[in-house]
């Protein structure tokens, strides 16, 4: 009699023990939609592509890895923003709202209005590279060894910086067109295609809404699975707004994708 007690009594304790892992695995403390034993920061309300952790200011950098937690910012400085275009992180910046340079920690320099300089030294100051040289030296029409004034190689470096930061911002990939199948004003699919580092990509929008022509987006060109792809109307958008997208096709010819678009509409 003794021995089915306590035979009873450990599959009692058992039975409670496998109930209580069974809890506990369905316990979500920042009811976030990820349970605690996946959520790497279980008490913090999270995204699931970060794990359970947080990205505060929705630039696609989580947290822990962001430098400006609180501040929609650039991948480039760690999550943090070049306010002034000046390539020189705000939190590195001493003037961050007026653009500058590196030697004078992000403020600017520029000497007298009456002075004079070499279109060298002026392509110096602004320290661009060689592609951005040669665009400077279209907009300046000038020789190296000419002399400008202060004011021409302001003009020429507020070019260059609008450049800079349009070129950054649609690095990641550009949409170049749009197509939806609507029912009874449902959408019901969407596809997009998307040029990348001078590739073109047919891509399926699962979910997110509608995206537009012109938007830019962060995606992994290499995947071939459902990935989060962040999009922002136009580039001159500071938010990013989160899809599910997959790669149904890539190309070198956005003729040829265009094509494949068309049959599958």
């Amino acid at each position: 009699m003794k021995r089915i007690i306590c035979i009873s009594i450990l599959i009692f304790i058992s039975a409670c023990q496998f109930n209580n892992n069974q809890n506990q695995k369905k316990i979500d403390s920042d009811e976030d939609g990820i349970v605690d034993s996946s959520d790497d920061c279980p008490d913090t309300f999270g995204l699931e592509e970060f794990y359970g952790c947080p990205d505060t200011d929705e630039d696609g950098i989580i947290d822990s890895e962001d430098d400006c937690p609180e501040e929609f910012g650039l991948e480039e400085y760690n999550g943090c923003p070049d306010s002034d275009g000046d390539e020189i992180s705000d939190l590195d910046d001493q003037c961050p709202d007026e653009f500058g340079y590196k030697k004078y920690n992000g403020c600017p320099d520029f000497g007298s209005q009456t002075q004079k300089l070499t279109v060298q030294g002026c392509l110096e100051i602004i320290a661009i590279n060689s592609d951005e040289k040669n665009e400077a030296l279209k907009i300046l029409n000038y020789e190296l060894n000419d002399l400008i004034s202060y004011r021409i190689c302001e003009i020429a470096r507020d070019y260059i910086t609008y450049v800079r930061q349009l070129n950054r911002q649609i690095e990641g990939g550009y949409i170049e067109t749009v197509r939806r199948f609507k029912r009874k004003n449902i959408l019901i699919s969407q596809h997009l295609i998307v040029s990348k580092k001078g590739g073109y990509y047919l891509m399926e929008v699962l979910a997110g809404g509608e995206c537009t022509m012109g938007g830019t987006m962060k995606f992994d060109e290499n995947s071939t699975i459902v990935q989060d792809v962040w999009v922002r109307d136009s580039p001159d958008e500071e938010r990013y707004k989160g899809f599910k997208m997959k790669i149904i096709d890539k190309s070198n010819n956005f003729t040829f994708l265009n094509n494949k678009l068309d049959r599958l509409f």
